[in-house]
């Protein structure tokens, strides 16, 4: 089964992978401390977030994530992932709730661990 972040950020080599990488930790955080009536979310950010919170909902299917729930409210949380993911793929921005963006930030953390991750460091130069 292929996901729309796994195809978008499937080039490592990307401009935008290495910002999106660093760009998801920053974002998890600010949306948090920034947090007022609504989350507006726009451009780059509307779009890591939709992507972020694919990544989620796949990792709590899996097992991966939210392993301190039981199976029921993992399945709910996946579900809230799922559709918050596909209700941004088809909107240019949004405005998340105060639980979107609980949701959000943690989506977005994982979608941060998972991006780093796949950043390939260059090896260390050996001495001559």
């Amino acid at each position: 089964m292929s996901h729309d972040y796994a195809i978008f950020w499937k080039d490592k080599a990307s401009h935008d992978f290495e910002y999106g990488a660093l760009r998801t930790k920053n974002l998890a955080e600010e949306i948090i401390v920034g947090w007022r009536d609504q989350t507006v979310l726009d451009g780059f950010d509307h779009e890591l977030t939709a992507h972020a919170l694919e990544h989620y909902g796949v990792l709590i299917q899996g097992g991966l994530a939210e392993t301190h729930h039981d199976e029921f409210a993992r399945n709910t949380i996946a579900l809230c992932c799922r559709n918050l993911s596909w209700e941004m793929q088809k909107e240019g921005s949004s405005k998340l709730s105060y639980d979107e963006t609980m949701l959000a930030a943690r989506a977005l953390k994982a979608f941060s661990e998972y991006l780093r991750g796949r950043i390939v460091e260059p090896a260390p130069a050996k001495a001559a």
